[in-house]
Protein backbone atom coordinates (compact mmCIF):
# COMPACT_ATOMS: atom_id res chain seq x y z
CA UNK A 1 0.00 0.00 0.00
CA UNK A 2 1.44 3.38 -1.54
CA UNK A 3 2.09 6.29 1.20
CA UNK A 4 -0.15 8.30 -0.68
CA UNK A 5 -2.97 5.72 -0.13
CA UNK A 6 -2.29 5.33 3.61
CA UNK A 7 -2.35 9.08 4.53
CA UNK A 8 -6.15 9.25 2.04
CA UNK A 9 -7.14 6.68 5.01
CA UNK A 10 -5.95 8.04 7.53
CA UNK A 11 -7.23 11.87 6.77
CA UNK A 12 -10.90 9.87 5.81
CA UNK A 13 -10.88 8.26 9.06
CA UNK A 14 -9.44 11.44 11.15
CA UNK A 15 -12.69 13.53 9.25
CA UNK A 16 -15.20 11.06 10.29
CA UNK A 17 -14.01 10.68 14.01
CA UNK A 18 -13.96 14.65 13.51
CA UNK A 19 -17.74 14.59 12.30
CA UNK A 20 -18.90 12.42 15.26
CA UNK A 21 -17.45 14.87 17.75
CA UNK A 22 -19.07 17.79 16.53
CA UNK A 23 -22.34 15.73 16.15
CA UNK A 24 -22.25 14.24 20.04
CA UNK A 25 -21.05 17.96 21.37
CA UNK A 26 -24.08 19.56 19.37
CA UNK A 27 -26.48 16.67 20.72
CA UNK A 28 -25.23 16.80 24.49
CA UNK A 29 -25.58 21.38 24.41
CA UNK A 30 -29.03 20.52 22.63
CA UNK A 31 -29.82 17.44 25.74
CA UNK A 32 -28.28 20.42 28.14
CA UNK A 33 -30.65 23.11 26.83
CA UNK A 34 -33.64 20.77 26.92
CA UNK A 35 -32.75 20.09 30.81
CA UNK A 36 -32.64 23.43 31.85
CA UNK A 37 -35.16 24.57 30.47
CA UNK A 38 -37.54 22.27 32.15
CA UNK A 39 -35.50 23.17 35.30
CA UNK A 40 -36.30 26.39 35.42
CA UNK A 41 -40.69 25.25 35.40
CA UNK A 42 -39.22 24.36 39.42
CA UNK A 43 -42.02 26.92 40.60
CA UNK A 44 -42.31 25.82 44.43
CA UNK A 45 -38.37 26.45 45.54
CA UNK A 46 -35.00 27.84 44.63
CA UNK A 47 -32.99 25.21 42.82
CA UNK A 48 -29.13 25.48 44.73
CA UNK A 49 -28.42 21.84 43.50
CA UNK A 50 -29.59 20.02 40.65
CA UNK A 51 -28.58 16.48 38.52
CA UNK A 52 -28.42 15.76 35.11
CA UNK A 53 -29.08 12.48 34.56
CA UNK A 54 -30.62 10.49 31.19
CA UNK A 55 -33.86 9.24 32.68
CA UNK A 56 -34.13 11.38 35.82
CA UNK A 57 -33.66 14.88 37.30
CA UNK A 58 -33.29 15.82 40.55
CA UNK A 59 -32.99 19.19 42.33
CA UNK A 60 -32.97 20.12 45.96
CA UNK A 61 -33.02 23.68 47.39
CA UNK A 62 -29.82 25.26 49.61
CA UNK A 63 -31.76 23.80 53.13
CA UNK A 64 -31.92 19.93 51.87
CA UNK A 65 -35.39 20.42 52.91
CA UNK A 66 -37.20 20.73 49.26
CA UNK A 67 -36.58 17.50 46.60
CA UNK A 68 -38.04 17.44 42.86
CA UNK A 69 -37.71 13.92 40.86
CA UNK A 70 -38.48 14.76 37.13
CA UNK A 71 -38.81 11.12 35.23
CA UNK A 72 -37.92 12.28 31.81
CA UNK A 73 -39.83 9.31 30.17
CA UNK A 74 -43.29 10.80 31.98
CA UNK A 75 -42.80 14.02 30.19
CA UNK A 76 -44.78 14.11 26.63
CA UNK A 77 -42.44 14.64 23.22
CA UNK A 78 -43.13 18.38 22.30
CA UNK A 79 -44.15 19.54 25.71
CA UNK A 80 -41.14 20.04 27.75
CA UNK A 81 -41.54 23.60 28.38
CA UNK A 82 -44.68 23.03 30.05
CA UNK A 83 -44.27 19.78 31.62
CA UNK A 84 -44.23 20.74 35.51
CA UNK A 85 -47.61 18.94 36.39
CA UNK A 86 -45.53 15.68 35.46
CA UNK A 87 -42.88 17.06 38.43
CA UNK A 88 -42.68 14.48 41.55
CA UNK A 89 -42.35 17.62 44.73
CA UNK A 90 -41.00 15.81 47.70
CA UNK A 91 -39.85 17.00 51.59
CA UNK A 92 -37.17 15.80 53.10
CA UNK A 93 -38.87 13.77 55.78
CA UNK A 94 -40.70 12.17 52.89
CA UNK A 95 -37.85 9.88 51.98
CA UNK A 96 -38.10 6.46 53.90
CA UNK A 97 -34.48 5.07 52.30
CA UNK A 98 -31.83 5.48 49.93
CA UNK A 99 -29.59 3.50 48.76
CA UNK A 100 -26.56 3.61 46.32
CA UNK A 101 -25.62 0.67 43.52
CA UNK A 102 -22.64 0.12 41.61
CA UNK A 103 -23.20 -2.33 38.74
CA UNK A 104 -26.05 -3.66 40.56
CA UNK A 105 -24.09 -4.18 44.02
CA UNK A 106 -25.49 -1.94 46.95
CA UNK A 107 -22.69 0.00 48.28
CA UNK A 108 -24.26 1.81 51.17
CA UNK A 109 -27.98 2.53 52.64
CA UNK A 110 -29.57 5.04 55.19
CA UNK A 111 -33.27 4.40 56.38
CA UNK A 112 -35.46 6.07 59.18
CA UNK A 113 -37.87 4.58 60.98
CA UNK A 114 -41.68 5.19 61.12
CA UNK A 115 -43.94 4.37 63.68
CA UNK A 116 -41.08 2.17 65.70
CA UNK A 117 -41.12 0.12 62.70
CA UNK A 118 -37.40 0.60 60.33
CA UNK A 119 -37.86 0.97 57.15
CA UNK A 120 -35.46 -1.45 54.87
CA UNK A 121 -32.82 -3.68 56.70
CA UNK A 122 -34.20 -6.24 58.89
CA UNK A 123 -37.47 -5.60 57.88
CA UNK A 124 -37.36 -5.58 54.27
CA UNK A 125 -33.67 -7.23 54.04
CA UNK A 126 -32.74 -4.17 52.18
CA UNK A 127 -34.35 -2.24 49.67
CA UNK A 128 -32.80 -4.53 47.36
CA UNK A 129 -34.73 -7.02 48.36
CA UNK A 130 -38.08 -5.12 48.01
CA UNK A 131 -37.87 -4.85 44.43
CA UNK A 132 -35.33 -7.54 43.10
CA UNK A 133 -32.19 -5.25 43.32
CA UNK A 134 -31.24 -3.74 40.17
CA UNK A 135 -29.81 -6.39 38.42
CA UNK A 136 -25.95 -6.60 38.62
CA UNK A 137 -24.61 -6.81 34.60
CA UNK A 138 -21.11 -5.93 35.28
CA UNK A 139 -18.84 -7.89 33.32
CA UNK A 140 -15.78 -7.69 35.58
CA UNK A 141 -14.48 -6.43 38.70
CA UNK A 142 -12.75 -3.62 36.93
CA UNK A 143 -15.22 -2.50 35.08
CA UNK A 144 -19.17 -1.05 36.04
CA UNK A 145 -22.06 -0.22 33.35
CA UNK A 146 -24.35 0.85 36.14
CA UNK A 147 -24.16 3.70 39.05
CA UNK A 148 -27.76 4.34 40.67
CA UNK A 149 -29.41 6.08 43.76
CA UNK A 150 -32.46 4.61 44.67
CA UNK A 151 -34.89 6.39 46.68
CA UNK A 152 -37.68 4.92 48.67
CA UNK A 153 -40.25 7.64 49.18
CA UNK A 154 -43.56 8.16 51.27
CA UNK A 155 -45.98 7.23 48.33
CA UNK A 156 -48.20 4.39 48.06
CA UNK A 157 -48.40 5.12 43.89
CA UNK A 158 -44.86 5.10 43.56
CA UNK A 159 -42.52 4.55 46.16
CA UNK A 160 -39.54 3.75 44.15
CA UNK A 161 -37.47 6.07 41.81
CA UNK A 162 -33.89 5.51 40.57
CA UNK A 163 -31.57 8.05 40.11
CA UNK A 164 -29.15 7.43 36.91
CA UNK A 165 -25.35 8.57 37.10
CA UNK A 166 -23.80 6.43 34.70
CA UNK A 167 -25.57 3.59 31.75
CA UNK A 168 -22.40 2.60 30.30
CA UNK A 169 -19.66 0.59 30.73
CA UNK A 170 -16.09 2.07 31.70
CA UNK A 171 -12.95 1.26 33.43
CA UNK A 172 -13.21 1.59 37.47
CA UNK A 173 -9.22 2.75 37.07
CA UNK A 174 -10.77 5.67 34.53
CA UNK A 175 -10.72 9.15 35.67
CA UNK A 176 -14.40 9.17 34.45
CA UNK A 177 -15.40 6.36 36.93
CA UNK A 178 -13.96 8.41 39.58
CA UNK A 179 -15.99 11.65 39.20
CA UNK A 180 -19.14 10.02 38.34
CA UNK A 181 -18.87 8.12 41.48
CA UNK A 182 -17.98 11.00 43.30
CA UNK A 183 -21.23 12.75 42.30
CA UNK A 184 -23.52 10.16 42.98
CA UNK A 185 -21.69 9.99 46.50
CA UNK A 186 -22.39 13.52 47.09
CA UNK A 187 -26.13 13.19 46.03
CA UNK A 188 -26.02 10.18 48.03
CA UNK A 189 -24.97 12.59 50.94
CA UNK A 190 -27.66 15.10 50.53
CA UNK A 191 -30.29 12.33 51.07
CA UNK A 192 -28.70 10.89 54.07
CA UNK A 193 -28.58 14.25 55.39
CA UNK A 194 -32.09 14.88 55.14
CA UNK A 195 -32.58 11.63 56.20
CA UNK A 196 -30.94 12.36 59.35
CA UNK A 197 -32.90 15.50 59.88
CA UNK A 198 -36.29 14.21 59.65
CA UNK A 199 -34.94 11.60 62.27
CA UNK A 200 -33.79 14.48 64.36
CA UNK A 201 -37.44 16.70 63.75
CA UNK A 202 -39.69 13.10 65.06
CA UNK A 203 -37.47 12.60 68.05
CA UNK A 204 -37.94 16.38 69.03
CA UNK A 205 -41.50 16.18 68.53
CA UNK A 206 -41.28 13.06 70.59
CA UNK A 207 -39.85 14.87 73.51
CA UNK A 208 -42.20 17.87 73.12
CA UNK A 209 -45.25 15.27 73.14
CA UNK A 210 -43.62 13.75 76.25
CA UNK A 211 -43.28 16.78 77.80
CA UNK A 212 -46.87 17.79 77.58
CA UNK A 213 -48.11 14.53 78.71
CA UNK A 214 -46.10 14.89 81.93
CA UNK A 215 -47.62 18.37 82.56
CA UNK A 216 -50.99 17.18 82.22
CA UNK A 217 -50.58 14.86 84.57
CA UNK A 218 -49.31 16.92 87.28
CA UNK A 219 -52.26 19.10 86.38
CA UNK A 220 -54.29 16.68 86.93
CA UNK A 221 -52.91 15.91 90.72
CA UNK A 222 -53.46 19.55 91.31
CA UNK A 223 -56.95 19.54 90.75
CA UNK A 224 -57.31 16.62 92.35
CA UNK A 225 -55.74 17.38 94.96
CA UNK A 226 -58.06 20.49 94.97
CA UNK A 227 -54.92 23.05 94.82
CA UNK A 228 -56.52 24.20 92.03
CA UNK A 229 -60.00 24.93 90.78
CA UNK A 230 -61.63 23.43 87.54
CA UNK A 231 -61.96 26.54 86.32
CA UNK A 232 -57.67 26.78 86.45
CA UNK A 233 -57.57 23.77 85.33
CA UNK A 234 -59.47 24.57 82.17
CA UNK A 235 -57.30 26.96 81.41
CA UNK A 236 -54.24 25.92 82.00
CA UNK A 237 -55.13 22.99 79.92
CA UNK A 238 -55.96 25.25 77.05
CA UNK A 239 -52.77 27.45 77.48
CA UNK A 240 -50.89 23.91 77.51
CA UNK A 241 -52.07 22.52 74.39
CA UNK A 242 -51.98 25.47 72.83
CA UNK A 243 -56.00 25.55 72.19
Amino acid sequence: MSNFLILIISSGILFVLIYLFIISESYSKKIKLRDDMIFDQISRFSIEHKHYGCKTLVAVDRELENICLIELNNIPKGLEDNSEKTFKYLKADDILQVELFEGGNSVTSSSRSIGGAVVGGALFGGVGAIVGGLGSSTKSSETVNKIQIRLVVNDKTNPIYDIDFLSVEIDKNELLFESISKQARTWYGYFEVMINNAKDNVEEIKEKDIDVITKLERLNLLKASKAISEEEFSILKKDLLGK
